[in-house]
């Protein structure tokens, strides 16, 4: 606040009124024209890198235990708390752990935003760094499912959201053996996940078919009964249950 005042020349009052508003203020340059003196401050946002994701807190327990999950599977995913929002931040790295950006998730709902606005999100797996190319690999909407079922012994990755990308199918064919279609139980995740499987909604087929449903073994994640949005929100048992019912599409047989 004391450099506030002094790059805006305002009172020390004056100054904490100003940066109210402003929600990422640590993460900010005020610059003012030293010769005029009379533009107005501008924000120079910081640049998105590896320092600026470490600015970040761990996880509170509560905010753990409200999920279902735990602090070692949000090290696993690098996941990390903005404390002055009480929101996840959930990184979206490329292949190599370059940072893109992240997502930012409230803790309380379904809301969130990626950062920056325009990241390319589309082009990276959340988790990625956690697969060894070997087993099963669950592939979830949220970031947080994927931590959650982590935390329950299993192998899993996030897409960001219901539209999985040619980038995203390639990075997790070639990380795993066996693929489990865990997508939300909507009407957007049962579209996306016909998809994949190289069909269409009437059942006919699409382009995904020949590059990925006949590359790798795919099941999909039965959620039976259940009124259950996604797996994040589900009992350890039911998700075993699901898993051991999962079948080869969402309308077809079921796995042997």
């Amino acid at each position: 606040m004391t450099l506030v005042a002094d790059v805006l020349g305002v009172t020390y009052d004056a100054a904490k009124a100003w940066l109210a508003p402003r929600t990422d203020v640590l993460a900010t340059l005020m610059e003012r024209d030293a010769w005029g003196g009379t533009s107005e401050p501008r924000v120079v946002v910081a640049p998105i890198n590896e320092a600026r994701l470490r600015s970040y807190e761990l996880p509170p327990t509560q905010a753990l235990t409200d999920r279902q999950i735990t602090a070692e599977s949000c090290a696993a995913y690098d996941v990390k708390w903005d404390l002055q929002k009480s929101a996840w931040i959930l990184p979206i790295r490329t292949d190599e752990g370059l940072v893109l950006g992240w997502q930012v998730k409230g803790h309380v709902g379904r809301e969130f935003k990626n950062f920056p606005v325009n990241v390319p999100k589309s082009t990276a797996l959340f988790g990625l760094q956690t697969l060894d190319g070997t087993g099963q690999v669950w592939l979830v909407e949220s970031p947080l499912d994927a931590v959650r079922l982590h935390g329950l012994g299993y192998k899993a990755v996030s897409s960001y959201g219901a539209s999985v990308s040619d980038k995203q199918m390639r990075l997790l064919i070639e990380n795993s053996e066996t693929v489990i279609m865990a997508l939300d139980n909507d009407k957007a995740g049962q579209t996306s996940t016909l998809k994949i499987l190289g069909m269409n909604g009437d059942g006919s087929a699409n382009r995904f078919y020949d590059d990925y449903s006949q590359r790798i073994r795919m099941t999909v994640f039965n959620y039976g009964l259940s009124e259950h949005k996604d797996v994040g929100d589900m009992h350890e048992a039911e998700i075993t249950w699901g898993r051991a019912e999962a079948r080869h599409s969402i309308e077809r047989e079921r796995c042997v």
